[in-house]
């Protein structure tokens, strides 16, 4: 073997392993500023779990909340509306027996005029014209 062989070889090997140490030192330097903002990051991504387990908690007391209180106003409108019909049928009975009683009374009085010998006015219906009609043909 030549001696230059053995001298490249040597220089090889020693850049080889200064570059191997060189890389060992890289990544252990890597790591410590790494792993700091790793543990970091997870931490926050706990505290932003716990954050939403709790908006999910009060959004879902909330909906509840709210699902009562428009059972409740909707069990209070049926009963308004269920007050309001009832009132409404009482009204439209009364209005209806007011309605019968005039008609009667009228009825009554026309009777009441007849019978003391005033004639009630005889109406006559109106001549019916004749009109003429136009046959077209095709």
């Amino acid at each position: 073997m030549p001696e230059w062989w053995v001298w490249m070889s040597g220089i090889t090997f020693g850049l080889s392993l200064i570059l191997n140490i060189v890389l060992i030192v890289a990544v252990v330097m890597v790591l410590k500023t790494v792993l700091p903002m790793v543990n970091d990051v997870k931490a926050k991504v706990n505290d932003i779990t716990t954050k939403v387990d709790g908006i999910t908690t009060n959004v879902k007391s909330t909906v509840d909340n709210i699902h009562v209180k428009t059972t409740r106003i909707l069990g209070s409108a049926e009963e308004a509306s269920a007050e309001v019909t009832r009132k409404v049928s009482a009204a439209s009975a009364a209005i209806t027996a007011i309605f019968v009683v005039t008609r009667l009374v009228g009825a009554i009085r026309g009777m009441q005029h007849t019978d003391h010998g005033h004639a009630a006015p005889v109406r006559t219906a109106r001549p019916v014209r004749a009109s003429k009609i136009k046959v077209v043909k095709n």
